[in-house]
């Protein structure tokens, strides 16, 4: 009796490889279409509110920055610079001397008039100048 119960074990054993293996083949030759989900990888985290500012502050920065490199206003090197402290700073968790300066001169919260906005942005400019200098290691 205990040799029949092995034999049944076995034979369910061996039904069950041979069924797992056919499985395999059929999988190979594309007969069995497995639905594969797409491997998306959501980069949307939600900020929280005082993130958000900071990184709106921030992109506005790299935008105007990104704007006088065009415009001639700042060398490549200066840009390179500049975008470069604004990126270590932010993986350190703080802001950038540059964005503070962004914040302080060219911010629309500080600006009443486009008299105003103008005068920020070419004090802002003087400002990347300034600091990429000294970033650079030049002289002014």
């Amino acid at each position: 009796e205990r040799d029949s119960i092995i034999a049944n074990i076995l034979a369910d054993t061996a039904k069950e490889a041979i069924g797992s293996a056919k499985m395999k083949d059929s999988t190979k030759s594309g007969n069995l279409k497995r639905k594969q989900e797409p491997s998306v990888i959501d980069l949307s985290a939600t900020p929280t509110p005082a993130n958000s500012s900071k990184d709106s502050l921030r992109q506005r920065c790299i935008a105007t920055i990104r704007k006088l490199s065009e415009e001639g206003q700042l060398s490549q090197n200066q840009k390179r610079a500049l975008l470069t402290d604004i990126i270590t700073s932010s993986a350190n968790g703080d802001k950038s001397v540059i964005e503070i300066a962004y914040e302080i001169l060219c911010d629309d919260a500080n600006i009443g008039s486009e008299t105003e906005e103008g005068v920020g942005v070419e004090d802002f400019t003087e400002q990347c100048r300034v600091f990429a200098a000294a970033s650079l290691g030049e002289e002014e």
